[in-house]
């Protein structure tokens, strides 16, 4: 298969590939595609889809700061964020990418 960068053909292969029943390895050394593409359009893919119509749609999540010190052994820079049931507490030094990735899973989830 020749190289692409089009998000529906990289749909296409992930379900085919999910669909075969064999290994990512396997079935990408069988239909010659670079297994390290593969991995890649898999995480982007599956990371934080986004169709047409969310991406229109703005939907706001509550961010508070915790109120009791003494609940938390961390210094005063930490944030809690609420999203439908799930609370997620965040320190200073969190990794964004990560917790945008947290954010937009739970996001999707809400009701």
């Amino acid at each position: 298969m020749a190289r692409n960068a089009n998000p529906e053909y990289w749909q296409q292969v992930l379900s085919d590939q999910s669909a075969s029943g064999l290994t990512q390895a396997e079935w990408c050394n069988q239909k010659n595609v670079n297994i390290h593409n593969f991995r890649y359009w898999k995480g982007r893919l599956t990371a934080a889809p986004v169709t047409e119509n969310e991406s229109n749609d703005t939907t706001w999540a509550l961010i508070t700061s915790p109120k009791t010190k003494d609940v938390y052994d961390q210094d005063e820079s930490m944030i809690r964020i609420r999203i439908g049931k799930a609370t997620v507490d965040v320190a200073a030094d969190v990794d964004l990418k990560a917790l945008a990735r947290v954010i937009s899973v739970l996001m999707q989830h809400v009701q």
